[in-house]
């Protein structure tokens, strides 16, 4: 191995779900929390209504987009 890399193991979550998912529970929820409570930033790179899906789905298929994309399934009250 080359100095100054390191390679970690792959986390196959779909292979984890059907294999031992009492493994992958704590490890997801832990991934959510670091989240929820701000430890992590999640970027979005654009929101999109739910009748827009297909836009979504264009942007998220040209590979340009660096975040999540969002599709709103109701519209938020004005607060």
């Amino acid at each position: 191995m080359p100095t100054g890399t390191s390679k970690l193991p792959q986390l196959r979550v779909l292979s984890l779900a059907r294999t031992a998912p009492e493994v992958l529970r704590p490890l997801v929820e832990r991934a959510f929390r670091t989240v929820v409570d701000g430890v992590a930033d999640v970027p979005i790179s654009a929101e999109f209504p739910l009748s827009a899906a297909g836009d979504a789905h264009t942007l998220m298929g040209g590979r340009t987009s660096t975040g999540k994309l969002l599709l709103r399934v109701a519209e938020q009250p004005e607060r």
